[in-house]
């Protein structure tokens, strides 16, 4: 009869302590509004001093974060603009924009890509290894003009990668 008692204790013992544990996790998860992930976020802009050590820079500039199938609501990739320097100085300097990336060439895997470094630390409360960038349709870059081909960025996930610059990033290679 004791050893009954002890088992039984002993059960409802160990499924209050799950379902006590379950529940802490649960209520400590915080949902992340993904149209403020990139409000949240602060990323390096080319300096001046950049563009005239490199000469011709091209860049991709978004008007906005967000995705193509919330229109342009979200974290995600979306309407955007491909301008290079010096050639095309009607565009204002790169401090003038908030979302725009240089293009890069890795001649070691012979592709080009694009890297959208962070200024600053990502905030603690903003888990971005469980929020990947998203793009929801290709993006064929007309860049032609520049490198003889156009650039696609193709639709997917691009996660974050805390390697890159001093406090991450994300990294897109073009299929061309």
């Amino acid at each position: 009869m004791k050893r009954k008692l002890f088992q039984s204790t002993l059960i409802s013992l160990v499924l209050t302590t799950v379902l006590f544990i379950f529940s802490c996790n649960k209520s400590d998860v915080v949902e992340i509004d993904e149209n403020t992930i990139a409000s949240r976020l602060k990323f390096k802009k080319i300096s001046d001093e950049e563009i005239t050590a490199k000469g011709t820079i091209v860049r991709i500039e978004w008007d906005e974060w967000g995705r193509s199938s919330r229109n342009c609501d979200g974290w995600g990739l979306c309407n955007y603009t491909v301008t290079w320097f010096p050639e095309n100085k009607s565009t204002g300097t790169p401090n003038d924009y908030n979302y725009s990336f240089p293009i890069n060439y890795d001649a070691s895997k012979n592709q080009f890509y694009l890297e959208m470094l962070l200024e600053e630390p990502v905030p603690i409360d903003l888990p971005l290894e469980n929020h990947p960038l998203k793009v929801d349709e290709i993006m064929i870059l007309n860049t032609k003009d520049v490198f003889d081909k156009d650039l696609i960025i193709m639709n997917g996930e691009y996660f974050f990668n805390s390697q890159l610059g001093e406090f991450g990033g994300f990294i897109i290679y073009f299929d061309n």
